[in-house]
Formats: structure tokens, C-alpha cells, sequence
């Protein structure tokens, strides 16, 4: 019987990796609805049309270090996730997930901290197609979780937030933030000057424990 267990274990393991094959990172595609489909950067505004479409308010979720995005819309064995549809049904909202290269083997948070500077430049990109974008009537929500709360760091550090006119977003969640202490306010008080700002700590995070002040500089 224990046999028989083992061996559907592994088909269904391995039917589910060539079903969620279609899920790896891909450099041109920033953008990813709940399905699985992905926008280039010159789709921002065809991503948000689909994710508005539904009438509910729309989150774009920058993810944390992991396997993405397949942990971020279908999770995976052991590790869990699939946090975009729980978001979804949980909030009732439509959550566009930003993905960043954010892959590290195991505990290793060296690869994907090197990634920042390529994940900065994806989301200037998408933010940029945001600005261009008629949100009128529309709830448009930014969060960042983990990891992700780095990318929003160092975009701010390296390019600053437009402080004028109307806030880009309804709110601006930070949730269980990886990002550096150090020097906060310079970054934190930018974007808290013109969007409406949310910060969530976890004091059990085991994940975080092991979040050290290395970061690439800003």
C-alpha cells in the first residue's frame, strides 16, 4: 500500500512540474495575472485592463525570494505559497504579481539580492506604464512583501518618489519588510509624503531572522 502511495506521489509530482513548466522566470514579462498570464513592458496597460476588468480593486504584489512566479500562483510542494489567488479570494481583489528574479537554492539570499538592480529597472518600467495609465474611479493598490520591499527600497533610494500632484496608489502595504533599518527615513519618508502608507512586522519571522544588513548599495 506505502508502494502504491509512493508511486502516485511521484506521477502527480511528476505531471505538476511539466503542467507549471510554463512558470519560470521570464526577464521580458514583469507582469503576471492569477492565471498565468504574463504582459510584456509594452503591455502595462493591456495587464491592467484584464486585472480591472473584474470591477474589483487591483493589488501589484512584488513578491519576495523564491521560485517565481510559480510560488506566487501555484506554490509548490513543501515550501507552500500560491499567495496571488489566496489574495484574491481572502481580499476580493485582482492582484497583478511584479516578478523579479528572486530564485535562491535553499537559504541562499545572495542571488537574489544580486538581482535588485535588474528588479529596479523591470519595476521603473512598469511604474512608468502605471503613470501613463487613466485610473480614474479606479483602486489601485502597490504591495510589497519580504524581499519585494528591497526592490521598492532601492527604487526610491536611486530614483526618488514624485512628491506632487495626486498619490499613484490608494495604499502602499510593506508586509513582514526585508528592507534595511539603516537610514529608513531617508527612503520611507519619500514615499509616505505622497502615497498612503502601510507597514506589517512579524516577530516570529524564522526567514527574517536570518536577514542580514548586506544589501547592494543604493
Amino acid at each position: 500500500m506505502f508502494l502504491k502511495s509512493l508511486i502516485f506521489t511521484i506521477l502527480v509530482s511528476t505531471f505538476t512540474v511539466s503542467a507549471q513548466a510554463k512558470l519560470e522566470f521570464d526577464p521580458q514579462a514583469p507582469l503576471y495575472t492569477a492565471d498565468g498570464t504574463k504582459y510584456g513592458f509594452n503591455q502595462i496597460h493591456q495587464a491592467l485592463d484584464a486585472a480591472f476588468s473584474s470591477g474589483q480593486p487591483v493589488v501589484i504584489h512584488i513578491h519576495g525570494r523564491g521560485d517565481e512566479p510559480l510560488k506566487s500562483l501555484e506554490g509548490k510542494p513543501l515550501i507552500g505559497g500560491a499567495t496571488v489567488p489566496k489574495m484574491e479570494k481572502d481580499f476580493d481583489v485582482r492582484v497583478l504579481l511584479f516578478n523579479w528574479d528572486a530564485q535562491g537554492l535553499l537559504l541562499d539570499r545572495q542571488r537574489p539580492l544580486s538581482n535588485i538592480p535588474a528588479a529596479v529597472e523591470s519595476f521603473k518600467k512598469v511604474l512608468d506604464g502605471i503613470k501613463t495609465y487613466d485610473l480614474s474611479g479606479k483602486k489601485l493598490i502597490l504591495h510589497a512583501h519580504s524581499m519585494g520591499s528591497i526592490v521598492l527600497q532601492t527604487y526610491i533610494l536611486q530614483n526618488g518618489w514624485e512628491t506632487s500632484g495626486q498619490p499613484i496608489f490608494s495604499n502602499v502595504l510593506f508586509t513582514e519588510p526585508d528592507a534595511d533599518n539603516l537610514n529608513h527615513p531617508v527612503w520611507m519618508d519619500q514615499i509616505s509624503a505622497k502615497e498612503n502608507v502601510f507597514i506589517t512586522i512579524n516577530n516570529d519571522d524564522v526567514v527574517l531572522d536570518r536577514s542580514t544588513d548586506a544589501r547592494p548599495p543604493g
